[in-house]
């Protein structure tokens, strides 16, 4: 119902406490389907894609609710790529000139279905799409070529480069900790999914930083002197 029309996503007005009815029903089927996608969640706990978890932090289903009704989702997540939903270019709004940053590495990643969740998470926690398709044929014309190419004065990608250097400055850090493994030969962990991990049992916990920060200490004892993570 909602697959190809997800403005309701961020439609909050003055009604039930700035919500309106098709928020509320589209935040009901935006869980039903994340709970259908077991190889998104960690248990029975779904990532949560309010505006202040950005898909960072595994919740309980009725956490996530409220945080969307109290927040709203993060922005841009029309495409819900974080909770099983393949990447679709028809929910994703296509304005030329739009501040979104389009990193050079986008390439090397390659498609979504080739990423580690914590290579997805960081495309999805800054709103860029993970995968760039040329434009495709028209539906109407069923006889036109798949070998279709953009003409010289139309746009092959979907969003401009952006040109905030600190935020691009930002990403590529990001970039970096999802492709630096935890230690020499560790197929397990990055850097960056460790800490998330950390991260989450810290959130579920509520353990105070001083605790999670001689935890980190000690296990950073433990492994290898190569190892990248942090002390705290």
């Amino acid at each position: 119902m909602y697959k190809q029309n997800r403005s309701w996503m961020y439609d909050k007005d003055a009604v039930l406490y700035g919500m309106q009815s098709n928020f509320l029903e589209g935040v009901g089927e935006f869980i039903e389907f994340a709970l259908e996608h077991p190889a998104y969640m960690s248990g029975d706990k779904i990532r949560c894609p309010c505006s202040k978890c950005k898909n960072l932090k595994f919740k309980d289903p009725h956490e996530v609710g409220y945080d969307l009704y109290a927040v709203g989702f993060v922005p841009n997540y029309y495409n819900w790529t974080s909770h099983g939903e393949p990447l679709d270019p028809s929910v994703i709004p296509q304005t030329v000139g739009s501040s979104r940053y389009v990193p050079p590495e986008m390439s090397a990643w390659g498609d979504r279905a080739e990423m580690r969740w914590d290579q997805q998470m960081v495309y999805d926690a800054y709103g860029v799409p993970s995968q760039l398709n040329p434009p495709q044929p028209p539906n109407d014309h069923p006889e036109a070529s798949t070998s279709y190419q953009p003409d010289a004065d139309e746009n092959p990608t979907f969003y401009q480069p952006y040109v905030d250097e600190g935020l691009a400055e930002r990403f590529q850090d990001v970039l970096k900790a999802a492709d630096q493994p935890l230690y020499a030969d560790c197929e397990g962990y990055s850097q960056l999914s460790a800490v998330t991990e950390f991260m989450n049992i810290k959130a579920e916990y509520s353990l105070p930083e001083t605790c999670m920060n001689r935890v980190l200490q000690s296990v950073g004892g433990m492994l290898p002197r190569d190892h990248t993570l942090p002390d705290s």
